[in-house]
């Protein structure tokens, strides 16, 4: 009985290997190659080039080898080949076939080229090989009943290699390129179940010149692969990338990362490292990738500068204003600028942020925390707050991309902020002191930047208390304004102060269609009330405000001499013009008439009131002698 067994296991066996030498000696794959070529040809509309040699051999390895293969792209999309490798090697061992094993051999894919992308129409390059493909998957899933999840099958890889690739992604519907140049990938011995060694290295350009954008990236971890999902231990990740307008990127990370087979979801664990001297903590997990990607990020970070990131703006050369005609061009290539909201109808995502600390151009913060939550297509930006200058800023925002055109909305508080400091960090230098409070509701909709402004609506209020206008001494320019129109020189010794006090200052504003109207700023302290009124058009970027200062004590205060001759009048200014250059006159013709007239009425009363005065007593004259 025993000699049967051996016999039958010895035919089964042999009998493949047999027929493989056979196969091996007697078959010349390279003698096929204008069939293979016309075959892909037929069945594609693409052409195949082997310009190489094929090898193959069958025992005991089964084994496929091949250099200069060419693949052409679909026609209309890119002249470069969509696939090209100078040498491809794979071997598969085929005796642990039959025990159900896969056993492969060294993989290796030497400078293969790949261009691909997205065609004018917004079709994939790809899509005229995908079409039957996708027909059979189709199919496959209307089968019922079979589980197809059964994991795996024992295997084992003895490394796999791709060295010196070329990978461009060419977007013709958006205009862009992207170039990923040398691109290698390292993975050593693979056994299901057992840890393996992984490397990746990648630069990535894209653009052109002044506007190009180029990363060096380099990943290595130690990988497990399971069933059903491959875990990253150890993760390091290091980055160099350039930016436009942006200061030279460092990046240095470690985390873990798990992630399913089928890419449908991905967990990063562990995260911390630095972006420059940004340092950070956190965990990032995306679900339901293949159909709407649902991302969950948690990020903790030390101090975010932006500084470090953004190079500094160098000082504008005086050039010429520009025309009139000019800047309507340019305001109406800005009005025709896109709004581009897609991105946040295709996934959902829930973001929690802090920071410690923020500095931005010089502004100093602490204490960042924002939520951010993006379901169906509509982000909530709940809450925003920060500690800002010895007060508080809290804001909240919606970006509505469901709607068509997209809703946008905007509302924020400042409490007691101390206006100071504030400026002189951003500004270097401050123009108003006090403790400032603001409240804003802004609302707008559309698809461009134009229709956004003609859309804005909204109303908020601004108050400082205790504070100075900085650097202007309302009551030294009253002073020399009545000087010149009286054409009489300043007295000796007159000082001059450099800031204007006031115990307050308020404003209110509304905006419809983009017109922002200010009715009731007021201005008070000692010496000075100031009213204005008047509105910004957002739309056609010009200013109309009227500001009415008014003298309501001695400006001997101030370091000068009393005006008097101007007290209780008002001092009509007005501001009008391009929002960016207003033009400015102060009409101190106009107050000095005001306050003659007031003379020539207050002399003109008294003479009534003194003829009045006389009238009564003649009259009481009279009525006495008729007593």
């Amino acid at each position: 009985m025993s000699k049967w067994i051996v016999g039958l296991v010895g035919a089964v066996v042999g009998v493949p290997v047999v027929a493989a030498v056979a196969v091996a000696v007697l078959v010349n794959p390279n003698d096929y190659k204008p069939e293979l070529e016309a075959l892909v040809k037929d069945n594609t509309g693409r052409e195949l080039s082997l310009a190489g040699d094929i090898g193959l051999t069958f025992f005991p390895w089964l084994g496929f080898e091949a250099e200069g293969v060419s693949l052409a792209n679909k026609a209309g999309f890119s002249e470069e080949p969509m696939l090209t490798i100078q040498r491809a090697e794979a071997r598969l061992k085929l005796l642990p076939l039959f025990t159900g094993q896969i056993e492969i051999g060294k993989v290796l894919l030497e400078r293969p080229t790949v261009v691909a992308g997205i065609d004018k129409d917004g079709s994939m390059s790809w899509s005229d090989l995908m079409t039957s493909s996708e027909t059979e998957t189709a199919q496959a899933a209307e089968t019922d009943g079979e589980d197809t999840s059964a994991g795996l099958p024992a295997f084992g890889l003895a490394s796999f290699e791709v060295a010196n690739a070329s990978l461009k992604w060419l977007d013709k519907a958006a205009g862009s390129a992207t170039v990923i140049e040398p691109f290698s990938i390292s993975v050593g011995k693979v056994t299901k179940g057992e840890v393996f060694p992984l490397t990746v290295s990648a630069n990535v350009v894209q653009g052109e010149g002044e506007e190009q954008i180029a990363a060096d990236l380099n990943l290595n971890a130690q990988a497990l692969l399971s069933d059903e999902q491959l875990q990253l231990d150890d993760v390091s990740i290091q980055a160099a990338l350039t930016m436009p307008g942006l200061k030279p990127i460092k990046v240095d990370l470690n985390a873990a990362m798990v992630a399913a087979l089928d890419g449908s979801q991905m967990a990063l664990t562990t995260l911390s490292g630095s972006i420059n001297s940004l340092e950070l903590s956190g965990d990032l997990a995306a679900a339901n990738l293949v159909q709407r990607p649902d991302i969950k990020l948690t990020l903790a970070m030390e101090t975010i500068n932006t500084d470090d990131f953004l190079i500094a703006s160098e000082e504008p050369s005086e050039t010429a204003t520009p025309s009139a005609e000019q800047a309507a061009a340019e305001r109406q290539a800005l009005d025709q600028t896109p709004v581009d909201v897609a991105a946040l109808r295709q996934m959902d995502a829930v973001a929690n942020i802090t920071a410690k600390q923020l500095i931005a151009s010089g502004l100093r913060a602490e204490q960042l925390q924002l939520t951010a939550v993006l379901k169906n297509g509509v982000l909530n930006v709940k809450p925003l707050s920060l500690n800002l200058y010895e007060g508080q800023f809290s804001a909240q925002a919606k970006v509505n991309a469901a709607a068509r055109p997209a809703q946008f909305s905007w509302q924020h508080q400042l409490t007691k902020v101390n206006a100071e400091p504030m400026q002189v960090d951003v500004m270097e230098k401050a123009y108003v002191s006090g403790a400032a409070e603001m409240q804003t509701e802004i609302s707008t909709r559309g698809a461009t930047v134009g229709a956004l402004r003609k859309a804005l609506q909204g109303k908020g209020s601004l108050a400082f208390t205790d504070g100075a206008i900085k650097g202007v001494n309302i009551a030294g320019l009253l002073r020399k304004a009545v000087a010149k129109f009286k054409n009489e020189p300043l007295p000796e010794g007159d000082v001059e102060v450099a800031d204007t006090d006031f115990s307050s200052a308020t404003a209110s504003f509304t905006i419809v269609n983009g017109v922002m109207n200010n009715p009731d700023l007021l201005v008070e302290s000692p010496l000075i009330r100031i009213t204005g009124m008047g509105d910004v058009n957002l739309v056609d970027e010009t200013v109309d405000y009227r500001a009415r200062p008014m003298v309501v004590a001695t400006l001997e205060g101030q370091g000068g001499r009393s005006l008097d001759d101007l007290d209780g009048v008002p001092i009509p200014v007005r501001c009008t013009g391009a929002l960016a250059e207003p033009k400015c006159r102060t009409d101190i013709a106009a107050a000095v008439k005001e306050k003659t007239k007031q003379a020539f009425d207050k002399e003109k009363d008294e003479a009534k009131q003194k003829l009045q005065e006389k009238l009564d007593d003649k009259v009481k004259d009279i009525f006495n002698k008729w007593r």
